[in-house]
């Protein structure tokens, strides 16, 4: 479960990128597995992170292109790049899968928001409990144009969502408002406040 479970999450992480199709991500390919990020670590084994990581320049967005390649890649190659491990209460209640490292703490990776140590609640809208879970999640990858993580860092929650793009899509840039448009539009009707 763990594997398949890794699987989803690294999936989703792997094929972010800019709005346009970006190098900064790895791409999958049948090499050794990244080694484990170096540097201090909390007591929990999750690498500190400086939580002001650069975040890239404007919004970001997910590679249809790429998210198809890493899911075709499959779990092994996955899993060599997002290790997980279970969280337990004291009770030994399991209450998800804590994330170890991303692509080796990559800050192309990290700029999405998602970070090591936090725990993972839910993949587009579902609660990975048991595998049969993570088969919703997995289909609906294939198909969706929007990407939903949430996670818990430390006591707060936190939601994740990321277009995904199709190859040569980009984000449609804000509209500014018209110079003739008025700021307020007028009603048609006035309304009745019941005065004379």
């Amino acid at each position: 479960m763990l594997r398949v479970f890794a699987w989803t999450i690294a999936a989703t992480l792997a094929a972010c990128s800019g709005a346009a199709a970006s190098e900064d991500v790895p791409e999958p390919q049948e090499t050794a597995p990244v080694a484990k990020a170096s540097g201090a670590r909390k007591a929990s084994g999750a690498r500190r992170v400086d939580p002001q990581t650069e975040r890239g320049d404007g919004p970001l967005a997910i590679s249809r292109p790429r998210l198809d390649k890493v899911l075709q890649a499959g779990p092994g190659w996955l899993l060599s790049q997002v290790p997980l491990e279970p969280v337990r209460d004291k009770s030994k209640k399991f209450l998800g899968y804590r994330i170890i490292s991303l692509f080796g703490d990559d800050p192309a990776v990290l700029r999405f928001g998602v970070l090591p140590g936090d725990r993972l609640l839910s993949v587009q809208g579902q609660r990975i409990v048991v595998p049969t879970d993570l088969l919703h999640v997995f289909q609906r990858l294939r198909n969706d144009k929007l990407l939903q993580v949430r996670v818990m860092r430390g006591d707060v929650e936190k939601a994740f969502a990321w277009p995904i793009l199709a190859a040569g899509e980009s984000l449609p840039l804000p509209q500014a408002p018209s110079p003739t448009a008025p700021v307020v539009p007028e009603l048609e009707e006035k309304p009745d406040f019941g005065g004379p």
